[in-house]
């Protein structure tokens, strides 16, 4: 540019480097989101250039333009983030730290690194405005390979030159081409200086950033600046009470620029008192003092000592809430800059609020897209330090696009059919520009989006209550049933049950069942079959299900309550009971006791009023019977009538009985009574009984008391031994018996025959008498012999029966015989003694030849 129209008053100047520092602290906050796509803090990598105009007019006349902008871009340097890179493009060659730099070469420094190169700036020759310097600082962001590029252009020129000649009116033409193409590639910032300085028309795609504004005086340079500052990187400056700041919102980064001379001693604290920390990054920029040294201004430029501060960066988040400032030294301004800690937030619901997640089946119906800004609790907030909020929620149904657009934060309603795919991204801006954009995969939800798919069937639950394993008949409809139907766990009522169907079946006889509703409850009734008298009784199996359709139209069906129970007849069981006489005299009829029929149901008297309802038909083989109720007796008394139709004999009543059960049903009772209708009383027939038993038992003990003998008398053959001259002689002994069960007989027994001789023979005869009773067993009866009759006598030597003995014995030429020691005149003789059981009888001889025999044998009475 020109520089014989140029004149900078000191006013002026320390206008153009305030709102040159201010735009150089809100870059350095600008770096850290501008462009930011994702949540609040990001970690993306930054290359800025800042093209310097270091031309004669920043000098010329003791100006201090060019101490104020070296130190705004110092404290712009000091606020960057680790990682980010700035470079410094001089229109003329500058020397720092002893080497040298220009726009091929341009000043570089990183963000935590050291930055004292640009204080050190020293420009040894100032001269005009090359717009070449703008092309070298894009083409070297080109060769950048970090995530976001910045070009920022400030300049006081009112005309640049192009290889070497002045543009002059087509400055600002060609000033507009050029940034116009370079913001094809990077985002640019540009800040004209003055009403002097051109400003270009730029015309941006919208991919990369573009803003320009002019600073007309100091007071306007801080404003803008500021403005900018809050577009770019989303911090804004905090209204101070004091030494007091307070916000509502967690805080993401907090930057302390305390602007003074001997600044120590600065401490941020909270409510409580206490302090939040060391902060992250602590920096003190100060003036320069290198300026220019030949060409245009070179010789008079001027310092401004006055520029020296404290900057301080807390990154921590720092909760909602006041806190306070202190430090020492003469401060002449404070400002605080802040980060709001939000995150942009999309969040799927359904009608009753609850959250989908990307886990989540989703089905057919009213959802909800809920947006808005969070803090760092995860609730929603709505702070004004967030400035204008603008929301944009771009959500996608099977392809098709739509956008709602909002200024606060809300909801968007969606209907969704089955088979329907869902997908969305949504996007905010709030402060001057800082912006949070999601898709879809950043929003949590599922890759893909959202499908849509058919809501299955809930759970139907049936619950049956007051169940029974029995019935009784005549109470059979008053017993229902309970039935709840509960879907999801909770119970249907009202509306919802009315969309209940019922399957039930009834097995096992003609009883029915019944299903009713009241409100909000469910009963299940058993019926009869039109009565109660047709309804079966028995064994029954019964099943109820139920099925269920939904809001959504979705049918559910239940599980199956299955139960067996019996049906029992309960009804009352008529009986009948006779008591009274049977036997009557027929002239004392009329003074007869009745016969009482006794009736009962089911085992228990009858009430006086069922007694009542009761018939009594009565038939009496012709005999004329007359009845009469009994109340509190529960029966009836029969009455005979001693007319003509009462003749001696023996009567059948026959008696029925008819009433009605519990239910209705007919129930009969009936009984057979006989009498005798005489002419003598009855005792009478029982004397003459009793004499006829008497008589009959006497004669019985008269038969058993007569004495009889024993029905059999034998020789037991194992105990029968014949024995001749010591030798045994088989055979068996002869045995005659009479008189078995007679009052007199008689017994012989004699010897086995015996070839060796013939004289070899003897035995006996007795004469038996009765004296058991016929009452005695036949085994145990004994008798009496009467007479003991021995036969050859000649060879008999002596006779033994039982414990009696026979002897005989010659005294000369006389016989004597003798009989348990007394002579009897013969052996024929009459006796006196009893036998019984198994007497030992033995016979002993000797014959005329020598021979001696003896048989003993052993009688069994039987």
């Amino acid at each position: 540019m020109g520089k014989t129209a140029r004149f900078y008053p000191k006013a002026w100047v320390q206008r153009i480097l305030s709102g040159l520092l201010a735009m150089i602290l809100l870059l350095s906050a600008a770096v850290g989101t501008a462009g930011a796509s994702g949540s609040a803090k990001n970690s993306v990598s930054r290359a800025i250039a800042i093209v310097f105009d270091n031309s004669g007019s920043m000098y010329m006349s003791g100006n201090k333009a060019w101490c104020r902008a070296t130190y705004a871009i110092e404290v712009f340097a000091s606020m960057m983030n680790q990682g980010d890179t700035l470079q410094v493009f001089p229109m003329y060659e500058v020397t720092a730290n002893g080497k040298s730099y220009t726009s091929q070469s341009p000043v570089t420094v990183s963000g935590g690194s050291d930055i004292s190169a640009i204080r050190d700036m020293y420009t040894p020759h100032a001269g005009d405005t090359p717009i070449e310097t703008i092309g070298d600082a894009h083409q070297a962001l080109q060769r950048s390979t970090a995530d976001e590029k910045w070009l920022i252009v400030l300049t006081d020129g009112a005309e640049f030159y192009e290889n070497g000649a002045g543009l002059g009116s087509a400055t600002s033409a060609r000033l507009s081409e050029v940034l116009t193409e370079y913001n094809k590639s990077a985002n640019v910032l540009y800040l004209g200086i003055d009403s002097v300085a051109v400003m270009p028309t730029v015309t941006s795609n919208g991919q990369y950033q573009y803003y320009a504004d002019k600073a007309a005086n100091s007071a306007d340079v801080l404003s803008k600046l500021t403005n900018m500052c809050n577009m770019i990187f989303g911090r804004d400056k905090l209204t101070a009470s004091g030494n007091q700041i307070s916000f509502d919102v967690s805080m993401n980064k907090l930057i302390l620029f305390v602007q003074g001379s001997n600044i120590s001693g600065v401490t941020l604290k909270d409510a409580s008192g206490a302090s939040v920390g060391s902060p992250s990054l602590e920096y003190s920029p100060r003036y320069s003092e290198k300026g220019a040294g030949s060409g245009i201004g070179s010789g008079s430029f001027g310092i401004d000592k006055s520029l020296s501060g404290y900057i301080a960066i807390y990154d921590t988040p720092l909760e909602a809430g006041t806190y306070s400032l202190s430090y020492s030294g003469d401060v002449s301004n404070v400002s605080v800059y802040y980060e709001p800690d939000v995150d942009l937030v999309a969040q799927l619901t359904d009608e009753s609020g609850a959250v989908i997640t990307s886990s989540s089946e989703l089905y057919p119906g009213t959802y909800y897209i809920n947006y808005g800004l969070v803090d760092k609790t995860g609730n929603m907030t709505t702070s004004t330090l967030l400035g204008t909020t603008n929301y944009e929620v771009t959500y996608t149904i099977n392809g098709k696009e739509q956008t709602v657009t909002s200024d606060k934060s809300g909801q968007v309603a969606l209907e969704l059919k089955e088979g329907d795919v869902l997908d969305g991204k949504i996007h905010v801006s709030y402060l001057s520009g800082y912006s949070i954009t999601k898709d879809s995969s950043q929003l949590g939800w599922p890759s893909g989006g959202f499908q849509v798919t058919p809501r299955p069937a809930g759970s139907l639950e049936l619950k049956v209550s007051g169940r029974q394993d029995s019935y009784a008949l005549s109470t059979l409809e008053d017993s229902p049933c309970q039935v709840q139907v509960y879907y999801e766990g909770s119970q249907l009522t009202g509306e919802a049950l009315e969309q209940v169907k019922f399957n039930a079946a009834l097995e096992g006889g003609n009883a029915g069942y019944e299903l009713i509703r009241d409100g909000d409850n469910c009963a299940l009734y058993l019926r009869y079959a039109g009565s109660a008298e047709a309804t079966d009784c028995g064994d029954y199996h019964m099943t109820l299900s139920a099925s269920y359709t939904d809001e959504f139209g979705v049918t559910a069906q239940s599980n199956e309550a299955a139960w067996d129970f019996t049906l029992e007849d309960d009804s009352y069981q008529l009986a009948m009971e006779f008591e009274g006489p049977g036997y009557f005299v027929i002239a004392d009829l009329e003074n007869s006791d009745p016969i009482l029929v006794k009736l009962s149901l089911s085992g228990q008297p009858m009430t006086d009023e069922q007694l009542a309802a009761t018939t009594l038909i009565v038939e009496a083989d012709g005999l004329t019977v007359t009845q009469e109720p009994l109340p509190g007796e529960s029966a009836y008394a029969l009455h005979i009538a001693g007319d003509e139709h009462a003749v001696s004999g023996k009567y059948g009543l026959r008696v029925r009985a008819v009433t009605n059960d519990q239910i209705g049903r007919e129930i009969s009772a009936e009984g057979t009574k006989q009498v005798e209708l005489s002419t003598y009383p009855l005792w009478l027939r029982y004397l003459i009984i009793a004499l006829i038993i008497l008589l009959i038992i006497a004669l019985i003990l008269f038969y058993l008391s007569r004495k009889i003998l024993p029905k059999k008398i034998t020789v037991n053959s194992a105990q029968t031994v014949f024995t001749v001259d010591g030798e045994m002689v088989q055979g068996a002994a002869k045995c005659n018996y009479s008189g078995g069960g007679k009052k007199r007989g008689s017994i012989q027994v004699s010897t086995p025959a015996y070839s060796g001789s013939p004289l070899v023979k003897g035995g006996f005869a007795l004469q038996l008498q009765a004296v058991t009773p016929r009452r005695v067993k036949s085994n145990r009866r004994r008798a009496l012999v009467t007479t003991i009759s021995p036969s050859n006598t000649a060879a008999l030597t002596s006779l033994s029966i039982g414990t009696h003995t026979l002897v005989k014995s010659e005294e000369g030429n006389e016989i004597i015989w003798v009989l348990d020691g007394k002579q009897i005149p013969s052996p024929s003789a009459a006796t006196n003694f009893e036998i019984g059981g198994k007497p030992t009888c033995t016979f002993i001889g000797e014959t005329i030849t020598g021979e001696s025999f003896t048989l003993s044998v052993q009688l069994q009475f039987k």
